[in-house]
């Protein structure tokens, strides 16, 4: 086992005080955590993990505290404090950076100009071109697991991710790969939906930024089903309402940008490198001004988080459960498709002729 497991283990359990959000089998509240050399606690967000899930992975929770420790200590990232265990407790917690803006699910229905959104894609692609070039998949990416922060005067938005609980790192060689199917179902790749027999790639996360993208243009995530999905990478249908992005005002290379990403051939959608060189995305300032709209947003909504923005939209749990009572997937925000009665790529691909630009297996 990794060092960095036990040496960041925090000598005393964290207080927690309101719940700000929750999980499969994990809630987050705000609290404080002190660790080791400081005097007082400092203001955090603590995950307490029920150890006694029957979904809870022991190894995963190692794996997380080991990309937090090892790898992610950029800015990209939500800054991981510390953890604790008591023998005697039911809970694992896991001490992290406090975010006062939530996460993009409590602003994803604001109206996001074109600059905006690319601002935001543009972090997320460095934040991912890091990962990838550590051989680290985040397999979760999503709206509630990105968490924006508003700098005033001027105002700029700085983009951090976070959660890494069902993250996996692949070794340098190749010889690990990843096979479980695992993540949120409205920003799942096919190839992570369904299975394949020689696994995935980083780009699943690219498909999830693309989705991401698409919800924050649209306000609707392109997929509302499995059957869709189904249509969309092994029938031919076509990429997912269009229409929808051409009508609020998406320029052309905007489309294209994020018809790029949500390709159903994975070796199609290139890299996260790649992508941070479009020229959509390389077209904006690299600095990091919103407009006052947005800015404005933030602001009224640390004064009162219901104030969230306008248009039709979904919270990813409700989106989830959408999907869920269309598929049978388990309805929680992230699910592991393998313990549910979901379709397998087999079914899939025994019961429909596949696309020509998808290989048959």
């Amino acid at each position: 086992m990794d060092d960095s497991y036990h040496t960041n283990k925090l000598r005393y359990k964290p207080e927690l005080e309101k719940e700000i959000g929750r999980g499969g089998f994990a809630v987050v509240f705000s609290g404080k955590a002190r660790r080791p050399g400081m005097l007082r606690p400092e203001l955090c967000a603590v995950k307490r993990i029920l150890k006694h899930d029957p979904n809870f992975r022991r190894q995963r929770f190692q794996t997380e505290i080991a990309i937090f420790t090892n790898v992610l200590k950029h800015e990209l990232f939500v800054q991981f404090l510390g953890w604790y265990e008591d023998d005697q407790d039911s809970y694992l917690y896991i001490a992290m950076e406090y975010m006062e803006f939530g996460d993009l699910e409590n602003h994803i229905k604001v109206k996001w100009s074109e600059g905006d959104t690319k601002l935001v894609a543009r972090q997320l692609l460095k934040g991912l071109t890091f990962m990838h070039g550590h051989d680290i998949l985040h397999r979760d990416l999503k709206p509630a697991n990105i968490f924006p922060i508003l700098l005033d005067n001027p105002p700029q938005l700085h983009i951090k991710i976070g959660d890494f609980g069902i993250s996996k790192r692949l070794s340098s060689d190749k010889s690990t790969i990843a096979k479980t199917q695992t993540g949120t179902p409205h920003y799942m790749a096919p190839e992570a939906m369904f299975g394949e027999p020689t696994g995935y790639t980083n780009a699943v996360d690219l498909w999830a930024l693309g989705c991401i993208l698409y919800r924050m243009v649209t306000g609707s995530v392109p997929f509302e089903n499995q059957l869709q999905v189904i249509g969309y990478a092994y029938q031919n249908h076509g990429y997912p309402k269009p229409e929808l992005l051409l009508s609020q005002g998406l320029s052309n290379p905007g489309i294209a940008f994020i018809e790029s990403l949500i390709q159903p051939d994975a070796t199609k959608r290139g890299k996260a490198q790649q992508a941070l060189e479009n020229d959509w995305i390389a077209s904006e300032p690299t600095g990091f001004q919103v407009t006052e709209r947005l800015a404005q947003h933030f602001r009224d909504w640390l004064t009162n988080p219901q104030c969230s923005g306008t248009g039709p939209t979904s919270t990813d749990h409700d989106i989830t459960a959408q999907m869920a009572s269309t598929t049978l997937l388990q309805q929680s925000p992230t699910v592991q498709v393998a313990q549910s009665p979901a379709l397998t790529v087999f079914q899939v691909k025994s019961s429909i002729k596949p696309a020509n630009r998808y290989p048959k297996l």
